[in-house]
């Protein structure tokens, strides 16, 4: 993609307004963070935050159907059969510790998503039009099915490599922060989202901010639009008791792998990621080329009990 067909790109994602405005603030010389990336990214997220906070909504728990709570969710729009071959790994990780803690996992695609999720008609024109990008419409539907049905999204590029840790299963609702130490606008992750019981206010309020928002707009200001509009939720101290309640992981032990993927194969530096985290974030991104001595290609040539066995050598 040349350059021109990558500003095309961004301002039907983000509108003509947002694209001048984040160049402007990042490359304009009189900010004095200009030779900072990242903290030009968080000066750019706290002013789109500014602009999604008119379009917070705050819901009150309610009492929703729970026949869906213990299931587990998980989405590839073209189905599992067409996926990479790592997202297959990650989904047969997924069916093995579904069964374990007892829930049913749920595999969607375009095909049946009506069937489980509800949305205005209004947002299922945006999506058919290619106004809401995939992976902002999959955003929608975690956050529905959560506010709704409940139970636990997990993206389908996550593999476990153990069962779901019980303080989690026993917690009202659940999801990864990011440190204490990072400097972050957007505070969680949304690759892996627990509700114990459909209609958690923290969930049901965080979907109808972002409904709202689609029905006023057709693009968004920032890719993680998700997250800011989290970060608002819980900046709002509207629900410190839940997020106390809430036991804190941190999303940087479980993207270890991740960054990992592409190295030698080392059997200790794998056992030494397995004791930290059984919930690992990866990617079907760039991975072509790698040779089969690298993580990436154990992962994929061994069964999942080899993989765990801790005795793959490849």
């Amino acid at each position: 993609m040349n350059k021109l067909d990558q500003v095309r790109t961004w301002i039907k994602r983000y509108g003509l307004q947002n694209v001048i405005l984040r160049g402007a603030k990042m490359i304009l010389p009189i900010q004095r963070i200009a030779n900072n990336k990242k903290l030009r990214t968080i000066n750019w997220q706290s002013y789109c935050k500014k602009k999604l906070k008119k379009h917070l909504v705050f819901k009150e728990k309610e009492n929703i159907d729970n026949s869906y709570s213990k299931t587990i969710w998980w989405l590839w729009f073209q189905g599992k059969e067409q996926a990479p071959l790592i997202v297959k790994k990650c989904y047969e990780s997924i069916s093995k510790y579904s069964k374990e803690i007892g829930f049913n996992l749920v595999e969607l695609n375009k095909e049946n998503l009506r069937k489980y999720v509800q949305f205005p008609e209004r947002i299922w024109e945006l999506w058919e039009k290619g106004c809401i990008m995939p992976a902002h419409f999959s955003d929608m539907c975690r956050i529905n099915l959560l506010a709704f049905k409940g139970g636990m999204w997990i993206d389908s590029t996550v593999m476990l490599t153990g069962k779901i840790n019980n303080e989690i299963l026993n917690s009202d609702m659940f999801f990864y922060r990011a440190s204490f130490l990072d400097l972050s606008e957007t505070q969680i992750s949304n690759w892996f989202l627990y509700s114990k019981n459909s209609g958690e206010s923290f969930f049901l309020s965080l979907y109808y901010s972002m409904e709202n928002w689609w029905l006023h707009n057709k693009t968004v200001n920032d890719y993680f639009i998700f997250h800011l509009f989290a970060a608002l939720l819980i900046e709002s101290g509207k629900f410190e008791r839940q997020l106390y309640e809430m036991p804190y992981y941190s999303n940087t032990y479980p993207t270890l792998l991740q960054h990992e993927l592409k190295k030698t194969f080392s059997s200790s530096k794998f056992d030494s990621i397995k004791c930290k985290t059984n919930v690992h974030k990866l990617t079907y991104k760039n991975l072509e080329g790698l040779k089969n001595d690298t993580f990436y290609h154990v992962i994929l040539n061994y069964n999942l009990e080899e993989l765990y066995s801790g005795k793959v050598k490849p």
